[in-house]
């Protein structure tokens, strides 16, 4: 018997459970579909050799349905989307990138009907879930400071220097892959230590 029970370890699961069982006298049962990811000589541990867990069997190896406006040069117009199968969810398996989505997807679901879950809706709590102490956006409002899972920015490669300055010339501003309006020359979270680098 338990008091809860959270179906998913990825980043939010993760989080969730840690909170609920803060409260001692509380039972909380985490679950996770894949395997663990806590082993010393895990390949999860090195967040540069993701690229190497997609199509493992720590990747549920979902595909899109076939795209009529997109995916030109992919077989059938259909989009490979790995989510990790894995304790630490898709954390675990893409580089520890850390991106929420857009506002626009939230606010539709919002105007579909799900309650709730608009963008002003869910924003507390991803505040609530994140430490962006470390990065050039801890001022903004949208962002966590107090939270447990730490976040920094990437640090830029020579070709993502030359990548950022041609954006720059042509008059994109830096802007929070998370922000409200993620339009212009992204600044990308990753969670943890581990610094990897992304175009």
């Amino acid at each position: 018997m338990y008091d809860y029970i959270v179906v998913g370890a990825g980043s939010a699961g993760s989080v969730v459970a840690t909170r609920l069982s803060e409260d001692c006298e509380t039972s909380v049962l985490l679950m996770e579909a894949g395997s663990s990811d806590l082993e010393p000589d895990d390949v999860t541990q090195i967040p540069f050799l993701w690229y190497s867990l997609i199509g493992s069997e720590k990747d549920w190896g979902y595909r899109s349905v076939p795209q009529k406006y997109s995916h030109f040069a992919y077989k059938n117009e259909i989009s490979y989307i790995p989510q990790g199968k894995v304790l630490g969810g898709s954390s675990s398996i893409n580089g520890q990138n850390f991106v929420r989505g857009s506002r626009n997807n939230y606010d539709q679901w919002k105007q579909e009907g799900a309650v709730g879950w608009g963008y002003d809706d869910v924003l507390p709590y991803f505040r609530k879930l994140e430490n962006a102490t470390q990065t050039s956006y801890r001022d903004s409002t949208l962002r966590g400071l107090h939270g447990p899972i730490v976040i920094k920015e990437t640090n830029g490669s020579i070709l993502q220097s030359f990548h950022h300055t041609a954006a720059m010339e042509i008059g994109f501003s830096t802007v929070d892959c998370n922000s409200d309006n993620p339009i212009g020359r992204l600044v990308f979270s990753i969670q943890g230590d581990h610094i990897k680098t992304v175009t």
